[in-house]
C-alpha cells in the first residue's frame, strides 16, 4: 500500500536524519539550526551529493515516482524530497522570501507540527 502516493516503505527516521544532515541540519536539536538557503545548499556542495540521495531514497519511493524526483535531480528537487520526507514525521518546510542588498533569495524554515490527542467530550446540536 502506497503512503502519500508517494512512497512504496515508510522511510525510517534514520533515512530523514541522514537527508537533514546532508542539509546541514539536526533534527534532533532545531534550537542550533533550522532555516537554510539555496545559496547555504550550493556553499555546502550539495550538488556533490546527489548520487547519494538517489540511492538513500530509491527503495522507498513508487517506481512512476522515481521517474518524477530522482532522475535529474536538481536544487529544488532535493528540497521537495526533503518537504516530503519531513511531512511524513510531523515535520513542515515553510519558506519565506526575504530580501538583502536588492537581492530575493528564499529562506526555507522547519518546524515541527505538536500534535494535540485532546479528545473533545461533548454533543453538538444542529437546530
Amino acid at each position: 500500500m502506497a503512503i502519500n502516493q508517494l512512497f512504496k516503505i515508510k522511510p525510517s527516521i534514520d533515512i530523514l536524519n541522514k537527508l537533514a544532515f546532508i542539509f546541514g541540519i539536526d533534527l534532533n536539536n532545531l534550537d542550533k539550526k533550522y532555516t537554510f538557503t539555496k545559496k547555504e545548499l550550493l556553499e555546502i556542495n550539495i550538488e556533490t551529493k546527489y548520487d547519494i540521495i538517489k540511492e538513500l531514497l530509491k527503495q522507498y519511493y513508487l517506481p512512476c515516482k522515481q521517474k518524477t524526483y530522482l532522475t535529474n535531480l536538481k536544487l529544488q528537487k532535493c528540497i521537495t524530497i526533503f518537504r516530503q520526507l519531513l511531512k511524513l514525521y510531523n515535520y513542515s518546510l515553510h519558506s519565506e522570501e526575504k530580501y538583502s542588498n536588492s537581492k530575493k533569495y528564499i529562506i526555507y524554515k522547519i518546524i515541527f507540527n505538536k500534535i494535540n490527542n485532546d479528545k473533545i467530550d461533548g454533543i453538538i446540536n444542529f437546530d
